[in-house]
This record gives C-alpha cells, sequence and structure tokens, in this order.
C-alpha cells in the first residue's frame, strides 16, 4: 500500500548526495528520509550498482536501500514509459527510456520525482510526473 508524500529520489539526487557535492540537496534529502517519504525502485538501485566502484559500495548501497518504501514496477509501466517516450519524442525532445520509466512508476504511486536531470521538467509538462525541487 502505497504511503502518503512519497518522492521518488532519481539516481542523480542519490550521486550527489552520496559523494555530498551540495549541502542544501543533502539536508533536503535527510528531511525526506528522516520522515519516511523516500520511495525508491530497482531500476534506481541498479544505476547506482553500476557506477559504483566495486563489491563493498554495492553491498553498502543494497544496506542502505533496505529500508525505503519501494515501488514495484510491471509490464503496464513499461507500456507507459514507452507512451510517454513517443509523446516526447513527438514534441522534439528525445529522453531515455529509464526515466520514462521513473516517470511512470512516480506518477502511478502518486509520488513526486526529486531528479537534477532537467528533462524531467519536459515530462512534468506533458503530465509524465510531479517534481519535487529543494
Amino acid at each position: 500500500m502505497p504511503k502518503d508524500n512519497l518522492v521518488l529520489i532519481d539516481t542523480s539526487v542519490w550521486i550527489d548526495y552520496f559523494l555530498k557535492k551540495n549541502i542544501e540537496l543533502e539536508q533536503t534529502v535527510d528531511t525526506l528520509l528522516d520522515n519516511a517519504q523516500v520511495a525508491t525502485a530497482a531500476i534506481i538501485q541498479a544505476e547506482l550498482v553500476q557506477g559504483s566502484r566495486g563489491e563493498k559500495e554495492v553491498k553498502k548501497l543494497k544496506e542502505y536501500f533496505k529500508p525505503l518504501y519501494w515501488i514495484q514496477g510491471n509490464d503496464t509501466h513499461w507500456q507507459e514509459a514507452g507512451e510517454l517516450s513517443l509523446r516526447l519524442r513527438q514534441t522534439g525532445k528525445k529522453i531515455n527510456l529509464t526515466d520514462c520509466y521513473i516517470a511512470s512508476l512516480a506518477k502511478s504511486s502518486s509520488a513526486n520525482v526529486f531528479s537534477l536531470d532537467k528533462h524531467f521538467i519536459w515530462i512534468e509538462k506533458i503530465g509524465g510526473c510531479s517534481l519535487l525541487f529543494p
């Protein structure tokens, strides 16, 4: 059962958070974590694992993400991601399918997306998801 006021944190935010690149971003994520509002998905963890430096970091990521609220994807989300990508392409915007999938997951769970990737603004404009900005 989905929680209220969920925020699906995108890979771009997690990278900056873990690298401690932005104090305001860190504070926003920490507040969301403290309030149990953070959601994640397998695709986001997979992207982080892909960019990790080895097994030690992978193990840390798995432990860190374990208590978070997980949004489960399915075939419908992939179909919606494809349709969203098509609509964006028809407006001249080429967005990767992964981010369209993340938007689909967020929308179906009534979660806001927290991302540093500017193309999520285009996704929001055509009704693909709602955004949270720090």
